[in-house]
């Protein structure tokens, strides 16, 4: 095959290996500036940056007079499947794209042909929605530099419509307005849930702690260490069961877990049968601690929900037991009754993979609209959507 010929950049020349690679902020600088995502590409940890570059296995480039990781190995990149990935990709070692597709044709890939030839190596892409149609052929172009590529993409062939089956990562946002502003008695998610369990009281109804739906702020669940407990288990489980053909892990680690379950923003509602956890929803006030959401796409929820009179509410997860119960609604409903008494109009957003996307947006616009409490104002919207794909060798098959 003709060899594709990588822009010779001015300023880099052969001894430029030799030349120490740009800061992890310097990097993250020239990544953001390009990207065009909601969520953060690339390379998101220091310390993970700094040991991609130290790996002989990296292919670095140049980009003026800068030197940068252009392929990592995948796991330098927060948040994928190592292991699955490789199945997936049917190769033993998949490497990252880790430069925006803005910069590829400008970057001198000198190591290339050394390292990319060996073992039918593959190649993982994170295309924005924006360049998805135009990536694969542009990638394709700039990194077959020793042997035809083939553009393919991780496919879950269980969902019906052919559009949901590539891999993918959605935002999606709706309005949520109280449906009967006179019920606006609460400043705050906290004094509404003192007055709900208030109100039970007075009308002489027993409080069942152990059955029925409660909802608890971070600190009163860093008091609660055995429930902590049943919750993570609770979410351990039913997240992975729902990553399959997907390269970004559904599961979450355990530190994670708890440092976004006892955060002060975070507000938990969770569904009790017989004493056990079957069900929980997650409420985040703003978006400020979601570090894995760009800068640009939360300054702009925020200033567009300060213009509407609105509260960003970021929505985590919801997770229920597989038992065949519908516990969500009634997580969703006890959410609904607390907003609608702190007279919250929320500017609602929640991610979903490809597979969750077929159904979770659907259920939430459901459960809202039937808690009698709030309504979703015009419809539940996908703001963005992030493709998974990767370039493989011609003829190379996935486990």
């Amino acid at each position: 095959m003709t060899q594709t010929e990588i822009k010779q950049t001015p300023d880099f020349h052969e001894d430029s290996e030799t030349t120490p690679a740009i800061s992890f902020e310097a990097y993250r600088d020239i990544y953001d500036s390009h990207a065009n995502s909601f969520r953060l590409l690339g390379i998101l940890n220091k310390e993970m940056y700094e040991s991609a570059v130290a790996d002989h296995s990296t292919v670095m480039g140049g980009h003026g007079a800068n030197r940068l990781p252009v392929l990592v190995p995948i796991e330098y990149a927060v948040g994928y499947d190592a292991p699955k990935t490789n199945q997936l990709t049917g190769s033993p070692k998949t490497m990252l794209l880790s430069i925006p597709l803005a910069l590829l044709n400008e970057v001198r890939l000198s190591d290339a042909t050394e390292k990319l030839s060996p073992g039918g190596m593959a190649v993982l892409v994170e295309s924005p929605q924006s360049e998805y149609a135009s990536a694969k052929d542009e990638v394709k172009q700039s990194l077959s530099v020793v042997s035809e590529l083939e553009a393919r993409d991780f496919l879950d062939d269980q969902l019906a419509n052919e559009d949901d089956r590539p891999a993918s990562m959605s935002i999606f946002r709706g309005r949520l307005v109280p449906v009967n502003p006179d019920a606006h008695t609460a400043s705050s998610l906290e004094e509404a849930w003192s007055q709900s369990l208030a109100e039970t009281e007075s009308a002489g109804q027993p409080i069942d702690m152990s059955n029925g739906t409660r909802f608890f702020t971070a600190e009163g669940l860093s008091r609660d260490d055995e429930l902590t407990k049943k919750l993570w288990n609770l979410c351990q489980t039913r997240f992975s069961e729902m990553g399959e053909n997907h390269p970004v892990s559904m599961e979450e680690d355990e530190q994670f877990f708890m440092d976004m379950l006892l955060d002060k923003d975070t507000y938990t509602t969770v569904k009790f049968v017989d004493g056990e956890p079957v069900c929980l929803g997650f409420l985040r006030h703003g978006l400020e601690n979601c570090p894995w959401l760009s800068r640009s796409f939360i300054e702009d929820e925020k200033e567009a929900a300060e213009a509407a009179g609105e509260q960003v509410m970021y929505f985590p997860e919801i997770v229920s037991k597989k038992d065949g119960a519908m516990h969500a609604a009634d997580v969703i409903k006890l959410q609904a009754d607390l907003a609608a008494k702190a007279g919250i109009t929320y500017r609602l957003l929640f991610e979903c993979s490809n597979r969750a996307a077929t159904y979770i947006p659907r259920i939430v616009a459901r459960y809202i609209n039937n808690s009698g409490s709030l309504r979703v104002e015009e419809g539940i919207e996908r703001v963005d959507r992030l493709f998974y794909w990767y370039l493989a060798p011609s003829g190379q098959t996935a486990a």
